[in-house]
């Protein structure tokens, strides 16, 4: 029975051009256009290290998870680096701010 019924939906198939369309060369098409617009997105959106001034003052000594936050965050040797830190005073982080 299945063979009689799948022999019929062939022929059915092939008989209209516009279902062959859409049931064959359609994914296709649309899989090419996904794969040369997708291929290379993550290489693209490669984020840039951020230079950041961090205020040292007692608030900041105080804060543990802060301090270790932005150490890990920092670190050289991470290949997942997101910062650039410098640590400095309060007059310094006003200088900078004024320079940018």
């Amino acid at each position: 029975m299945f063979i009689h019924n799948f022999k019929y939906a062939l022929k059915t198939l092939f008989r209209d051009r516009m279902l062959i369309f859409w049931t064959f060369a359609f994914p296709i098409i649309l899989g090419t256009f996904f794969n040369m617009a997708f291929s290379n997105i993550e290489n693209s959106e490669k984020l840039d290290i951020i230079d950041i001034a961090i205020v040292d003052n007692e608030e900041f000594e105080n804060s543990e998870v802060w301090k270790k936050s932005f150490e890990t965050l920092s670190e050289e040797e991470n290949e997942d680096r997101l910062f650039h830190t410098q640590y400095v005073t309060e007059e310094e982080a006003k200088q900078l701010l004024r320079k940018w």
